[in-house]
């Protein structure tokens, strides 16, 4: 039967060749945009879910609609009188922390200079994510002043194969008009 049904297939392929050739290149493209949908689905929804408490974390965003002029705007960014007492102010937030993205900053060490873009957080993000550390303590790292914590590639660029635990690095951010030391 699966043979006779396969022969019907060819024959009809070989009689009506252009027909054919635009029923499969449809079919090939359909199948390959709900593969494209499905992969970006999945990219979408496996954000952050990584993390241990990733079904407890949210990112407050804020959207700006305004009829008199017309001025619609959705910001992944809030004002930080906003988010003070946002924890104590709305049931259910246990911790809050901000994350400031500086790009184009400059990281010197000793007499050399790198430019990298920087992230500024509070000292709960340690305690929201959870990161994989090669070395140091999670829960230690940022509760002293002036504290950093760099990536396994960062690491490596500005310190080599020295042990970057303990050493000193200065940071001028665009907006920034002194150095600071961490």
């Amino acid at each position: 039967m699966l043979k006779s049904h396969l022969k019907l297939i060819f024959r009809k392929i070989r009689r009506q060749k252009l027909y054919s050739l635009l029923i499969i290149l449809c079919l090939s493209i359909g199948m390959l945009t709900a593969l494209f949908v499905s992969t970006w689905i999945k990219s979408e929804l496996s954000f952050e879910d990584h993390h241990a408490n990733a079904d407890r974390i949210y990112r407050v965003t804020v959207a700006v609609n305004n009829p008199e002029n017309g001025y619609n705007a959705h910001f992944a960014r809030s004002w930080m009188s906003w988010l003070k007492n946002m924890d104590d102010k709305i049931a259910g937030v246990e911790k809050l922390s901000r994350i400031s993205y500086r790009p184009g900053g400059i990281v010197l060490i000793d007499q050399k200079s790198f430019q990298s873009d920087i992230f500024y957080v509070d000292t709960e993000i340690t305690e929201i994510f959870t990161f994989q550390f090669l070395k140091g303590d999670q829960l230690k790292a940022l509760k002293q002043p002036n504290s950093v914590i760099l990536t396994k590639t960062a690491a490596y660029k500005y310190f080599g194969n020295q042990e970057p635990i303990g050493k000193q690095i200065r940071l001028f951010c665009k907006n920034c008009m002194e150095e600071i030391p961490y």
